[in-house]
């Protein structure tokens, strides 16, 4: 589609596509303003006679609650026997961090002591981490 062939119906057709597709909600609104701004950017340079956008309206409300029965839990069973499969491994610490703090993964590995603030006992989450490129194994040896 052509930026001036552009109608409220293609965004809209765009965005159900991406929400069917399985994107986020979040992606979603991301994208839409990602369009918004282009179009406006267009019609402000009298590239096209209107913004599609304006008319777009996307709910930033948060789904529904969601039903227990679609909840996935650890339950405290297997909690229980994780913890004892941990002890004194060599991840044990980062685990307790997860659990704990709600933190992802790679927001636990891109933690410094300068994000810890004993003193007020709070961790700062300042960055994240996508990719890990050493590796060690159980005795804390670096892998090829």
């Amino acid at each position: 589609v052509k930026l001036i062939d552009a109608t409220p119906s293609t965004i809209s057709f765009v965005i159900d596509s991406l929400l069917k597709e399985g994107y986020a909600r979040t992606t979603v609104l991301q994208a839409l303003s990602i369009l918004r701004q282009l179009f406006q950017h267009a019609f402000n340079r009298g590239l096209v006679p209107t913004n599609p956008c304006d008319t777009i309206r996307f709910s930033k409300d948060r789904p529904g609650k969601i039903p227990d029965d679609d909840k996935k839990c650890i339950s405290p069973q297997d909690l229980e026997r994780f913890w004892e499969v941990c002890q004194r491994r060599r991840y044990m610490n980062l685990f307790v961090i997860l659990f704990h703090t709600g933190m992802r993964i790679g927001e636990a590995c891109a933690l410094g002591w300068s994000n810890i603030d004993f003193e007020n006992e709070l961790i700062y989450v300042r960055k994240t981490v996508g990719k890990v490129y050493i590796y060690y194994d159980e005795s804390n040896q670096k892998l090829p």
